[in-house]
């Protein structure tokens, strides 16, 4: 493996384990404060993490003229859509069907890229994309029945969170900030937070409730998932096809269950079991798919 491949999968590793350890820490911290104050909380602490790093290690806090225009959208996207939907989706709808919809982003990715950046679409990606899909329906599938009942706008909901972060993802893909990364993720996050805290102040009485158990919840959020996560994820994104990086997204629920089993002691049940041996066969295909295609076909009549 080279060592570009090995910082991708150590990336994409990195990426996988924030996002499926936040699950846990979403639902608890939901009981502290209103959704989407706790998203506008949880992003702008993120985003005002990455801008003080950016002003020790670049010497700097603002970004070049010309990335403003794309930092706006971008904030749109990739921070008030994806986390206040992502937060007020389990409102509305059985947490097992928000998961299944809401975790769709790679072949919303995936048809986004084809369209906006003429990414290929192979069958190898087609295959991989049905079984990481068919994998999270029967992950969820005992919670299903729950969730059918529930209201349109929890599912509709779980749908914008997943095409929300796609449109985010594209727009950096075909932003290429390059040494602006820091700033611009930053900065994102700072004005996507800043939209999430006005549609609460709108919206949402409740108030936080503030307790160390919050505090950790929300420092662990903001740091480690949000910041780090979403700084790796655009960084990849910049070296990587974004349909096939996607791809690897289908293992954040097969990773959250085996942490719900190892820090909460919840053992997977049959459909489980099934649906994360479908997503890891779909996932081996997306990553064997380029070695095959490199192999060269053998020429007729040669012996081997």
């Amino acid at each position: 493996m080279t060592v570009s491949r090995a910082a991708t999968a150590i990336g994409i590793g990195i990426v996988v384990i924030a996002a499926s350890l936040c699950f846990v820490q979403i639902k608890e911290g939901l009981l502290y404060a209103p959704p989407l104050r706790f998203a506008g909380l949880r992003t702008l602490l993120a985003g005002l993490f990455l801008l003080s790093a950016a002003s020790v290690l670049q010497r700097r806090v603002l970004p070049a003229p010309q990335t403003w225009a794309w930092i706006l959208p971008l904030g749109l996207f990739a921070t008030t859509l994806t986390f206040g939907s992502m937060f007020l989706a389990p409102v509305f709808v059985s947490a097992g069907l928000a998961s299944v919809l809401g975790n769709l982003q790679p072949l919303v990715l995936l048809a986004m890229a084809a369209v906006f950046l003429n990414e290929r679409i192979t069958g190898g990606k087609i295959i991989a994309l049905s079984l990481g899909t068919g994998g999270i329906v029967f992950l969820f599938w005992n919670q299903l029945g729950a969730g059918m009942g529930g209201s349109f706008a929890g599912g509709a909901l779980a749908l914008v969170s997943s095409t929300g972060a796609a449109a985010g993802s594209l727009l950096v893909k075909r932003m290429r900030p390059g040494r602006e990364l820091l700033l611009v993720v930053g900065w994102q996050l700072v004005f996507g937070s800043l939209v999430l805290l006005g549609l609460s102040a709108l919206w949402e009485s409740a108030t936080v409730q503030w307790s160390f158990s919050f505090v950790r919840i929300l420092l662990f959020l903001s740091i480690f998932e949000t910041a780090l996560g979403t700084l790796i994820w655009f960084r990849l994104l910049q070296r990587n096809e974004a349909g096939r990086l996607g791809q690897a997204l289908f293992l954040i629920p097969v990773t959250g269950l085996i942490f719900a089993a190892w820090l909460r002691g919840e053992t997977p049940g049959f459909f489980e079991w099934i649906g994360i041996g479908i997503i890891l066969a779909g996932v081996a295909i997306a990553g064997l798919e380029p070695l095959v295609r490199k192999i060269p076909p053998s020429l007729p009549g040669k012996s081997t």
